[in-house]
């Protein structure tokens, strides 16, 4: 890619909106150890149509509240606070996203990948009890974010990488390296740097491709693992065949990965045996994201 087209990528990421004012106030809010639902719910008064959004969500079968809930302090009550907050941001993340125009990619299929991330993940941190599995749930959705964005830039873009690496047998990022095409992970990193997203998201995006310690030299030690868990949820659901990332690359799971996680073989395949049913049931997800 010419600097000038560079140049003018790293600008439309710039341009892009900001967040929603209210998932930045929720946000403030979860994270002060006096709020109670009655603050969160009257700041997501604000916005009507992304408290209707969090709702819709809330009463997917992926929840499954028992008799449903359609007042939002209610639903804030079931899911906790976290919870809420990690739909807010969803919501509002899908809400400023531009439509994705035509391509030669099938950006559902992305997005249904990145799904299967985030059912992965979530599963990975439950079984390692490790940080909060809502949190890990919303790194995983998120960390093709660059893709998504990419393509609401140029179709023709991503339809060039995807042709590339499908043609090639590379992978989506190796793709993008021949192109001269700032990376996806720069890109995602860029928006969640400006949407300010809290570091557990914005690691899982900045990091997933990023095993090797030497390339993880400014993050710090406590958020290594997060995006481990985010790397093995994404090579998971290319085991699984889960949606797709734009390339049909099927790695294995590293093993220095998968020690350093303190993983073995059989707890990966019981985590990976999950995955399908959980996909059946958060279907209606993306479909309520829009």
């Amino acid at each position: 890619m010419a600097q000038l087209d560079l140049d003018l990528l790293l600008s439309r990421v710039e341009s892009l909106p900001t967040l929603p004012t209210v998932a930045h106030k929720v946000g403030e809010l979860v994270n002060d150890p006096d709020t109670d639902s009655n603050s969160i719910a009257a700041v997501m008064k604000e916005d009507q149509s992304l408290t209707a959004r969090v709702l819709a969500l809330a009463n997917s079968a992926y929840y499954s509240i028992p008799g449903g809930v359609a007042d939002i302090r209610r639903a804030i009550s079931y899911l906790g606070f976290n919870t809420v907050y990690q739909l807010v941001l969803t919501a509002s993340i899908f809400k400023v996203l531009p439509s994705v125009p035509g391509t030669a990619f099938d950006v559902r299929q992305l997005w249904k990948h990145s799904l299967g991330a985030a059912i992965a993940a979530e599963a990975i941190s439950k079984h390692l009890r490790f940080g909060k599995p809502e949190e890990v749930f919303t790194a995983g959705l998120l960390h093709d974010i660059g893709k998504v964005a990419l393509a609401s830039f140029s179709g023709e873009i991503l339809s060039t990488i995807v042709t590339s690496a499908v043609k090639g047998g590379i992978t989506f990022a190796e793709s993008e390296r021949e192109q001269g095409i700032l990376g996806h992970a720069d890109i995602g990193r860029r928006l969640a740097e400006k949407w300010r997203l809290p570091e557990t998201i914005h690691t899982g995006i900045s990091y997933h491709h990023k095993l090797e310690p030497a390339r993880r030299v400014t993050l710090p030690r406590h958020l290594h693992p997060i995006a481990d868990v985010v790397a093995l949820a994404d090579m998971l659901c290319r085991r699984e065949k889960i949606g797709s990332g734009g390339d049909e690359i099927v790695p294995a799971p590293d093993r220095e990965l998968l020690e350093r996680l303190n993983l073995t073989t059989l707890a990966l395949q019981k985590i990976q045996d999950q995955i399908p049913a959980a996909i059946e049931r958060s279907k209606i997800f993306l479909e309520l994201l829009g």
